[in-house]
């Protein structure tokens, strides 16, 4: 139900942000795996286009950040702080270690591993 939750705050957001989810990525060219995408780039299956696109970090914004020694493991969750519900079986909800860029709504926490 959370990540419903979070999904519906980027739905008010623009459409080129909605195509990667979070305002600090951006779309780039098509892909298979993350392996095709720039550095930091992620391949995502994209709700607009219904293709495999890369979302490569954009230029100006910052990105979550776990704290040491703990890693996203892929495209970054966002989670609200409360529990780690909305995090997977393996992760933690914590706080970036970083201010990011991201609609005002949303929450400080990313899930980690």
């Amino acid at each position: 139900m959370r990540q419903f939750l979070v999904l519906v705050l980027f739905i008010s957001t623009s459409r080129a942000a909605l195509e990667c989810y979070f305002p600090f990525l951006e779309a780039g060219s098509t892909c298979g795996a993350d392996s095709d995408c720039a550095s930091a780039g992620y391949c995502i299956q994209s709700v607009l286009s219904n293709q495999r696109i890369c979302c490569n970090p954009k230029a100006g914004t910052t990105s979550p950040q776990c704290p040491p020694g703990m890693t996203t493991g892929g495209l970054p969750i966002l989670c609200d702080g409360s529990s780690s519900d909305a995090c997977p079986s393996s992760h933690q909800c914590v706080p970036s270690q970083v201010a990011f860029t991201k609609i005002s709504q949303s929450p400080s926490f990313v899930c980690c591993k």
